[in-house]
């Protein structure tokens, strides 16, 4: 049994299969609904305001992060416990994962180094609005 995770910044989904010549089946659907919110729909208010250390002057303050950024960064760590879940699980055996270049890179900081050797093959491309046949044609032939 193997698992595709196919992940965007919007959501992702797990496809599983028993072998090579058996099709993807969609296994699991993760939504990322707080990454699909407009910035100013993430924020509460305009930043704070602070005094400088020296004299009376006021300037604001900057987020620390990019709200769109901090949804798509908790995403992948909540996608990557999943994918954690799903090898303690014995639900996989192999692992190939497709996600926008980003995403995969926040994806490989968040998955355990347990895990790292399950993973056969990665996809740098974003194919989340792709159905699983389509998804296969980009599979190696070794999938």
């Amino acid at each position: 049994m193997f698992w595709v995770v196919v992940a965007s910044n919007a959501g992702a989904t797990i496809y599983q299969a028993e072998n090579r010549a058996d099709p993807l089946e969609e296994f699991e659907s993760l939504d990322n609904s707080e990454y699909q919110l407009k910035k100013q729909d993430m924020s509460s208010d305009r930043p704070g305001r602070s005094f400088d250390i020296v004299g009376a002057g006021r300037h604001a303050m900057s987020p620390p992060t990019d709200p769109k950024e901090h949804a798509a960064v908790v995403f992948a760590k909540r996608l990557a416990a999943r994918i954690e879940a799903g090898r303690m699980g014995g639900e996989y055996d192999a692992l190939v994962l497709v996600a926008a270049p980003k995403m995969l890179g926040r994806l490989r900081k968040e998955i355990s180094e347990t895990t790292v050797p399950m993973i056969k093959h990665e996809i740098a491309q974003n194919l989340f609005h792709m159905g699983p046949k389509q998804i296969r044609d980009h599979l190696p032939d070794f999938l």
